[in-house]
């Protein structure tokens, strides 16, 4: 069973602390202690009596409650309002929360940094081979221009054969 809200407990206590309140004393009876009666029973206790709340005290609970519902009532409009706002208002949808694009200008604003620092360390590195591959590219050249040089120049056909004419 789900407990009682103040708001509807409050009132229930003090219609049955008025009835309570003629009684002399109330008994406890029952293997668990769950049944109450105004007369005595076996295995009984007596249970002290315990005045209600008074009326200042129940009118403070409700002045309380309305409080708290009017807090809801409006947190609830709050949250509508931002469902609404955030899905369009018509026939022109009006984009997302403002918050949701900084947020999203700033992720990507991140991201830049990280890519711009990157491509630097990548450039750096690269211009250190460039520079290491400039000391050797002199001697490759020259290492393929005796090489060419070695072999020698491919037999060409006749002219003759070249243009399609046959003796």
């Amino acid at each position: 069973m789900k407990a009682l809200p103040l708001r509807f407990l409050l009132p229930l206590l003090a219609a049955l602390g008025s009835d309570l309140a003629s009684a002399q004393q109330i008994w406890r009876c029952g293997a668990d202690g769950r049944v109450f009666s105004d007369k005595a029973c076996q295995q009984g206790e007596v249970v002290p009596f315990v005045a209600g709340p008074s009326r200042a005290d129940m009118a403070a609970a409700r002045d309380v409650a309305m409080r708290d519902q009017a807090l809801a009532d409006r947190l609830k409009e709050e949250r509508v309002a931002r469902a609404r706002l955030a899905q369009g208002t018509g026939f022109i949808a009006i984009g997302p929360l403002q918050a949701d694009i900084d947020a999203k200008r700033a992720a990507r604003n991140r991201e830049q940094l990280r890519n711009e620092k990157r491509s630097e360390q990548h450039r750096k590195k690269g211009q250190e081979r460039k520079s290491e591959q400039r000391s050797e590219q002199p001697k490759r050249r020259d290492e393929l221009n005796r090489q060419r040089a070695r072999q020698p120049l491919p037999q060409q056909p006749p002219v003759e054969h070249r243009l399609g004419q046959y003796p």
